[in-house]
């Protein structure tokens, strides 16, 4: 058991290099979104940060709440 979940770590390790070294992807279309302040583009609506972290928040149809560790990561997301 112990080679083969040494095995998955170095597959994940090799698949998160691969992931990293994709190409950053600049956004050329210009997006305008109705805030509570008028419209905004997608850059205005980040302060002038040059990143955007984008995460995938599972909420179902019918779901009073949001899925409970996506809820517990987005929680901690600082701004940083």
């Amino acid at each position: 058991l112990l080679a083969e979940e040494k095995a998955l770590t170095r597959e994940r390790d090799r698949l998160s290099a691969e992931r990293r070294a994709l190409p950053w992807v600049k956004v050329e279309k210009t997006y305008v979104f109705d805030t509570a302040d008028g419209k905004k583009t997608l850059a205005e609506l980040f302060g002038g940060k040059s990143q955007l972290l984008v995460y995938h928040f599972m909420l179902g149809p019918g779901w009073e709440e949001g899925c409970p560790s996506c809820s517990y990561l987005a929680d901690h997301f600082d701004g940083a």
